[in-house]
């Protein structure tokens, strides 16, 4: 099926997504969770919560051209932006000397931000001596 002679069709559509659970865990509140060993040093454990923002935007413009009765042509421009930002927010377990004093769902200052601020290797988070 053509359009036929000197018929010209164009249209564009527009899609946004956006992504908010993988397998029933919420991606932007720190459900995404693993263990890290041997960092920011050799025998420490690390707990790191990941966070993810993302979304896609897709725009489509498309349009054809009826040369004959018998032949179409046409064409398709998808534009696509993705946005996409994550952050893990550390907990420092255990160091090779053993398991921390920090109760539950402590933090030590071990937490930052991808490509925002690197933590060293030699950074360590000290324990907590108050009583």
């Amino acid at each position: 099926m053509t359009m036929g002679r000197d018929t010209f069709n164009v249209g564009a559509t527009f899609q946004r997504a956006t992504y908010d659970r993988f397998e029933g865990l919420n991606l932007g509140n720190g459900d995404v969770r693993f263990r890290v060993d041997d960092q920011p040093n050799l025998g420490d454990v690390t707990d790191a919560q990941l966070s993810i923002d993302l979304s896609t935007d897709i725009l489509v413009l498309f349009m054809s051209y009826g040369l004959t009765d018998r032949l179409d042509v046409g064409t398709v421009v998808p534009i696509i932006r993705v946005d996409f930002n994550a952050s893990i927010e550390r907990t420092l377990v255990a160091t090779s000397a053993g398991l921390l004093p920090f109760g539950n769902g402590s933090r030590c200052p071990c937490s930052h931000a991808l490509g925002r601020r690197p933590v060293s290797a030699t950074s360590r988070c000290a324990p907590n001596t108050t009583s």
